[in-house]
């Protein structure tokens, strides 16, 4: 600037150079100000210290951070999570109340399988803005993959109650009934669902896992053969309401249509590491597979085993050197799955 032009940013005058308004303030506070918000925008440096500031108004706090949450968003967007992740805790440890902050970082850390770590995030979100029923979906999923599944019943029912009819919720509400064996009441809330998006994948099928867990075959197998385009999993389920209804050629078929994450895969080179075995379909599958554990004892260094809970006292008398889990609740600190 000139000579003397520098007196407009004390008295309230446009500075004709464009690049100088953001330092243009109305007040006399000082030059902490404008760099304060200088650094919120960049999203980068520290805010400046000064010996007698005062903290910025808050109107140019929540529009650095707006600027902070469009960066982090954007690169959520385009797949770049750890560029995201460091934006929103930036914004968080500057902004803690923002919830659209929490919920996101909670979304990366959720899918990266950091879900103890996300579950803080979300019961923030939450008691921040109450009201808003997607925050109690995700946090009722989230607790669903840390097996705290009476916790992920309370959350779904809370979101229904604020969003009564949305067919995801009350899919994911009768699954989790399911796996806590409440199954008439599973039933009640698939087949609405079901009503609610007739063309949905996910609805029939659970409804479908909830009928032959009740022993239903005929009925399993209708919502089964409904879905329009069913995937290997979906297939998969239909071979086995098939072998239960006794139709062993078809049935074995199905089962050959097995997701991949299931299928058997050659043994890795387990001497000395960690190895989580992960468990089988059903209690005879486990109970089966469990002949070949000896041999794993014999070259791991430590062996996690997947159960459901009502084994885990024979399991612990049968192989106690093993450490059990319950499905879905594996550590994340093993060499090997």
């Amino acid at each position: 600037l000139k000579h003397g032009q520098w007196d407009c940013l004390g008295t309230g005058a446009i500075p004709w150079l464009r690049s100088t308004r953001l330092f243009f303030r109305q007040w006399n506070q000082g030059w902490h100000v404008p760099l304060q918000e200088a650094a919120l925008w960049l999203g980068t440096a520290n805010p400046v210290e000064h010996a007698q500031a005062s903290p910025p108004p808050a109107s140019f706090i929540e529009t650095g951070a707006q600027a902070l949450l469009d960066r982090a968003t954007a690169a959520h967007l385009a797949g770049k999570k750890d560029e995201a992740e460091s934006l929103y805790r930036t914004l968080l440890e500057r902004k803690p109340d923002s919830v659209e902050a929490l919920v996101n970082l909670a979304a990366i850390l959720a899918e990266s399988k950091r879900s103890r770590e996300a579950l803080p995030l979300l019961q923030a979100a939450l008691a921040l803005r109450p009201n808003e029923p997607a925050i109690p979906y995700n946090l009722g999923r989230l607790l669903i993959r840390l097996d705290l599944l009476e916790e992920a019943v309370f959350q779904l029912e809370s979101s229904l109650r604020q969003e009564p009819g949305h067919a995801g919720q009350m899919s994911d509400l009768g699954n989790t009934l399911r796996l806590l064996g409440r199954l008439d009441e599973s039933e009640l809330w698939l087949k609405q669902a079901v009503k609610k998006n007739p063309l949905g994948l996910e609805p029939r099928f659970n409804l479908a896992k909830t009928l032959r867990e009740q022993g239903r075959f005929k009925d399993a197998l209708a919502q089964l053969q409904a879905i329009a385009e069913p995937d290997p999993e979906t297939l998969w389920e239909i071979g086995a309401v098939r072998l239960h209804m006794g139709d062993l050629p078809k049935g074995w078929a199905g089962i050959e249509n097995r997701p991949a994450g299931l299928r058997g895969q050659p043994l890795p080179d387990c001497l000395g590491k960690s190895v989580l075995v992960k468990a089988e379909q059903g209690i005879g599958d486990i109970l089966y597979f469990l002949s070949c554990l000896p041999d794993l004892l014999k070259i791991a260094g430590q062996v996690f085993l997947e159960a459901p809970e009502k084994l885990h006292p024979l399991l612990a008398r049968s192989f106690p050197g093993v450490v059990l889990v319950r499905p879905n609740g594996s550590p994340r600190t093993c060499n090997i799955t």
